[in-house]
């Protein structure tokens, strides 16, 4: 039998990748530089933005980053960071989740120049990325409906292709988001939903169920119920794993 390629060395596609999510060291000290944040402020033993070793610890990562964010051009800097992880994972193409609502309906901040940011990197660098704008359950299905309602129908950016929910299962279940999903599957928007994650099998099932998505973040927790993972396959819903 001849031997496996290597695989890290094959160009590939990624389907769950998060746009503040892939932000790296240098991404870090350089949203650190621009508003003026002595980078000492930041724990020096990490190697990563995010390295907590459970959700607690991550999302703590998440909202430390999240403060450092000033002005819609920082958003640039995230995309940098995107297409830096890109180069080094030889990627030829990848679904990115971006979740931009926080920043506006929260901090003020305008759509269309975060959008902007983001647009003259992916340019400039040459990479194939759609979006997926991906909601936090935490924040509520008003919060959501609202963003829904005033940026994203009718559709402003042809790169946004889908909607997401991601955050907090228990706190904010699938059912309280079904008017969103209704309202953009009607629209033509791909849907997904970060399920199994937080929560049990039931979470997938709700959100399949309920929400009508095509592709599930994560799911691992499907694993413990053979009748979902029966429902799945016959959907032909996709597991980003």
């Amino acid at each position: 039998m001849p031997p496996l390629p290597d695989l890290h060395a094959l160009p590939g596609v990624e389907l769950h990748l998060h746009l503040e999510g892939c932000l790296d060291r240098r991404g870090l000290q350089e949203l650190l530089r621009r508003n003026g944040v002595p980078e000492h402020r930041w724990p020096e033993s990490e190697d990563q933005v995010f390295s907590g070793r459970d959700m607690d610890g991550f999302l703590q990562g998440w909202l430390r980053m999240t403060r450092l964010v000033r002005h819609e051009t920082d958003f640039a800097v995230f995309a940098e960071s995107l297409c830096d992880y890109m180069e080094r994972q030889q990627l030829l193409y990848a679904e990115v989740f971006y979740s931009p609502d926080s920043y506006v309906l929260g901090r003020g901040f305008r759509l269309d120049l975060i959008d902007q940011a983001i647009e003259e990197v992916l340019q400039r660098r040459g990479v194939h990325v759609n979006l997926i704008c991906d909601f936090v359950r935490n924040l509520g299905p008003d919060h959501a409906l609202r963003f829904w309602h005033a940026h994203l129908h009718p559709r402003r950016w042809s790169r946004v292709k889908a909607i997401g929910i991601g955050g907090a299962e228990t706190v904010a279940p699938a059912a309280q988001f079904a008017e969103l999903f209704a309202l953009a599957g009607a629209a033509g928007y791909g849907l997904t939903a970060h399920a199994g994650e937080w929560a049990d099998a039931a979470s997938v099932r709700a959100a399949v169920d309920v929400l009508g998505v095509s592709r599930i973040g994560h799911g691992t927790r499907a694993a413990s119920d053979p009748a979902l993972l029966d429902l799945l396959r016959e959907k032909r819903v996709c597991l980003d794993l």
